[in-house]
């Protein structure tokens, strides 16, 4: 937000230690005339040339309480914040068909129904209904779900979607926004999450993706799925404390390269066979981390070698 003389209170203590006084920062950088702040517009605007110098200001003030109309129209809000999940980020229209009675307007109607049916249009809209519906059935962070959308939006501008599914192409977003905020998921989790799951299309796309942009994710450790596992499998906090010093156990270099959930999943069931009262198979644990119960007996083999006898 810009600093101007009329919230110069609201800042003042910021003010003292970085701006002098009479300082030419606090004036409109044109005409160097004083700036006003138009609370309804949200407009940080020059008294004198009328440049606007900033836009779109937070409004720092309490909600209040509505209770006749002339306050509905003093405290009336321009509408809620721009996200990316906005398919045209709030600046469009809307015409209600029914309620116009010039002929004229109705070709106007007419063209914005056009201009609104484009294929980009349409695929926002799609990918958009995709993502949320994914990240609904999953339960994932809002964060993840936005960071996603971004980045379909800007494979939308450089038409990626051609040769590719919608789908494929939300999954391969949302894939690279749980790997970079270090989310413990599995890719087939999110395949089978799809409403067309299909786990080649949705590599393909993941690789596309990630050439186009030159992106990069750090690796996931077997560290970040020992909670999740644990907590689906309804375990104590002890047991996971006993996961974790296991892990610990075992050369890091053994542990490069390998899939990080077969590693996690052979823990749990080493220490699971040690306890009386937990019986969880190999099946349950496959299904689990998406794997399958060869790669877990491997992955039993590799730990015994570094750990006590179970």
């Amino acid at each position: 937000m810009t600093i101007s003389k009329q919230n110069i209170g609201y800042h003042r203590n910021l003010l003292e230690q970085i701006f002098e006084n009479n300082s030419s920062l606090l004036d409109c950088p044109e005409c160097y005339g004083p700036l006003i702040n138009d609370e309804f517009s949200g407009e940080t605007i020059c008294n004198h040339c009328g440049l606007i110098v900033d836009e779109k200001a937070i409004d720092p003030s309490s909600e209040k309480i509505i209770y006749t109309q002339k306050q509905r129209e003093k405290r009336e809000r321009t509408g809620r914040p721009i996200d990316v999940f906005i398919t045209h980020l709030g600046e469009t229209t809307y015409i209600q068909y029914y309620r116009i009675k010039n002929p004229d307007l109705k070709r106007i109607f007419v063209w914005d129904k056009r201009m609104k049916n484009t294929s980009s249009f349409r695929a926002l809209n799609h990918g958009r209904a995709e993502l949320l519906r994914i990240g609904s059935c999953l339960r994932l962070p809002s964060i993840h779900l936005s960071i996603a959308m971004l980045l379909f939006r800007k494979a939308q501008e450089k038409k990626m979607a051609k040769g590719k599914t919608i789908e494929s192409l939300i999954i391969a977003c949302l894939y690279y926004a749980c790997r970079k905020l270090q989310y413990p998921i599995a890719f087939k989790e999110l395949v089978n999450a799809s409403a067309k799951p299909n786990v080649n299309k949705s590599q393909k796309a993941y690789r596309d993706v990630f050439q186009a942009f030159t992106l990069s994710v750090p690796p996931l450790g077997p560290e970040t799925f020992i909670s999740r596992y644990c907590s689906d499998l309804g375990l104590s906090f002890k047991f996971e404390q006993n996961v974790r010093k296991m892990l610990k156990k075992i050369p890091k270099m053994q542990i490069m390269g390998r899939d990080p959930k077969g590693i996690i999943a052979g823990i749990i069931y080493l220490l699971a066979r040690k306890d009386e009262n937990l019986k969880i198979t190999q099946k349950q644990l496959s299904d689990l981390v998406y794997c399958t119960r060869l790669s877990i007996r491997n992955q039993v083999k590799l730990i015994r070698k570094y750990v006590e006898k179970v």
